[in-house]
């Protein structure tokens, strides 16, 4: 059953996935490994949920992730970024604090916190920004073309076209 959870989130079908996680995690006796592994599904999930502006959806699945697993401490981040989204300080610093104690090696959890407390670094960690964007790459294009209405490209082969006589020579020229 997990596996056509997972199966319905890579193809975007993200309420049927929730709907199906929610079923396993009411199940009994489940085991450690297993809830470790729907914990993760549904961080994952809440990930995706946001990055689609689907914050109210994201909150819930980040929530039953913790649920799942309540020694998540990446679940824990991604919460409390998304409290800080929504300008909730005091509720951001609750999870990013929590996700430090599960894991002190939470180098994400540690700058925000660190930037909540006023405490600046000359750069971000390295991992922190490896995080960020990896979680942001699936949404890179879209939000390029569809938000930033990003048409370099469209305007490149404009040009080309003009300068060029014919499909074929621009084909050429660009292969």
């Amino acid at each position: 059953m997990l596996q056509i959870a997972l199966k319905h989130q890579k193809n975007r079908k993200l309420n049927q996935a929730e709907f199906i996680y929610r079923y396993i995690i009411g199940l009994e006796g489940l085991t450690k490994e297993t809830r470790i592994a729907i914990s993760r599904a549904l961080n994952l999930l809440g990930c995706s949920y946001y990055n689609l502006n689907q914050v109210l959806k994201a909150e819930s699945a980040y929530m039953l992730a913790i649920s799942a697993d309540p020694e998540s401490s990446d679940a824990y981040t991604n919460l409390g970024a998304l409290y800080l989204s929504q300008d909730k300080k005091t509720e951001a610093k609750k999870k990013f604090r929590a996700a430090q104690l599960l894991d002190p090696s939470n180098v994400s959890a540690k700058h925000i916190m660190n930037a909540l407390n006023g405490k600046t670094t000359a750069k971000a960690p390295e991992e922190y920004v490896c995080r960020l964007f990896d979680q942001y790459s699936e949404f890179f294009d879209s939000h390029l073309i569809d938000n930033l209405k990003y048409i370099a490209p469209l305007n490149l082969r404009s040009v080309l076209t003009t300068f060029i006589q014919g499909e074929f020579h621009l084909k050429t020229l660009l292969t």
